[in-house]
């Protein structure tokens, strides 16, 4: 075997383990498990604190919305459920409001492929069910709030680990 053909044998030997590790970078397979990098994730942006109570005036003044609790805490990735308590500017709960929850990526250019499913609880009282979050990263979760003619958004922000 000549000197070229080994050194380009054991060359592709060095490159095939970093090829198949930049292969695995943005997978969103259910099946991935963090990594041993995953104790060092972070995410560049600013992001909310979870804790529950955590509370957010909607850009118009005309709602609050505050998550009151969230199954896993803090928020994970794959399937989250939230509660919310929605107030209008008198502190009043917000009964019969349409919600409409798009999670959104936009690093990536891209939201969730499964729809929110919003359901009221009673007393300004709403569940999010199947906030799929199936990618590490920078998260915002928009919540329009819409009540009669009166509309306004909210917006957390979540750093998901792997």
């Amino acid at each position: 075997m000549s000197q070229r053909t080994l050194a380009a044998r054991s060359s592709s030997w060095l490159i095939a383990p970093l090829v198949l590790s930049l292969l695995g970078c943005g997978s969103d397979d259910a099946g991935d498990e963090p990594g041993p990098d995953a104790q060092g994730f972070a995410c560049a942006q600013q992001t909310d604190s979870y804790h529950a109570g955590l509370s957010k005036l909607g850009a118009a003044s005309r709602f609050r919305v505050t998550l009151l609790d969230a199954d896993p805490a803090p928020p994970a990735r794959y399937d989250n459920r939230w509660t919310l308590a929605v107030e209008d500017a008198a502190s009043s709960p917000v009964l019969g409001a349409t919600l409409r929850v798009n999670p959104d990526m936009p690093e990536h250019g891209h939201g969730v492929l499964r729809p929110v499913i919003v359901a009221e609880l009673g007393d300004g009282r709403y569940q999010l069910d199947d906030v799929y979050l199936h990618m590490p990263g920078y998260w915002e979760i928009p919540i329009e709030v819409r009540s009669g003619d009166t509309v306004d958004e909210v917006r957390f922000a979540f750093c998901i680990l792997p």
